[in-house]
């Protein structure tokens, strides 16, 4: 993380507007506590970072809406599944104050 971020500091990383790996990627099949359940245990790349790469070609107006209405609709997809871990934490944590003497 911290290679990461000296890297920005100096300019050595440039954004992207399309993904650079497949879907889902990091979502699971890694070899830690946690395989298959998303929890950033695949150890990534075990190499470091990839070298820079060409920016992509500029979108059209119609590319960028479509990919902005996509980033939207996950985006609310896993705020809606962060919001239910929050209701569910708060709900167990009622009920073991309710049974605690």
């Amino acid at each position: 993380m911290r290679e990461a971020i000296e890297r920005y500091k100096k300019g050595e990383l440039s954004p992207t507007r399309q993904p650079s790996v497949p879907d889902h990627f990091g979502m699971g099949g890694g070899q830690g506590s946690y395989p298959g359940r998303g929890m950033g245990r695949g150890m990534g790349m075990q190499g470091g970072f990839a070298p820079p790469q060409a920016p992509p070609p500029p979108l059209s107006s119609d590319q960028e809406l479509k990919a902005l209405k996509e980033d939207a609709k996950a985006l609310l997809f896993f705020w809606k599944r962060v919001k239910r871990c929050y209701d569910l934490f708060f709900t167990i944590h009622d009920i073991e104050k309710e049974n605690t003497p």
